[in-house]
């Protein structure tokens, strides 16, 4: 019985981590381009939440810790500095569309 219960509990935590979706990670680079896609939106827009928004990429950038964090510090200051083209610009070489 006991290796009844410890088999599916084994069997759970495996199909839980496999069926995990990697876009509710806040650091992931679908997270990080969806982020800065909504800020250039939002600047683009004269959105009244514009800044909100720059911050919030610029703090989740910062805490991920990542090698390309650099680039999106970049588009949050490009954009805070009204320079879409160029936050556009690096937005595309980190894979956005």
């Amino acid at each position: 019985m006991k290796k009844i219960i410890i088999s599916a509990l084994m069997a759970t935590l495996l199909l839980s981590a496999c069926s995990k979706d990697p876009s509710k990670d806040p650091y992931s680079t679908e997270s990080l381009l969806w982020n800065a896609n909504d800020a250039i939106t939002r600047v683009e827009n004269d959105d009244p939440s514009k800044q909100t928004h720059i911050e919030g990429l610029r703090v989740i950038a910062e805490a991920s810790l990542r090698e390309d964090m650099e680039k999106y510090l970049k588009i949050a200051e490009h954009l805070e500095k009204g320079e879409i083209d160029k936050a556009k610009k690096l937005y595309k070489e980190l894979g956005g569309k």
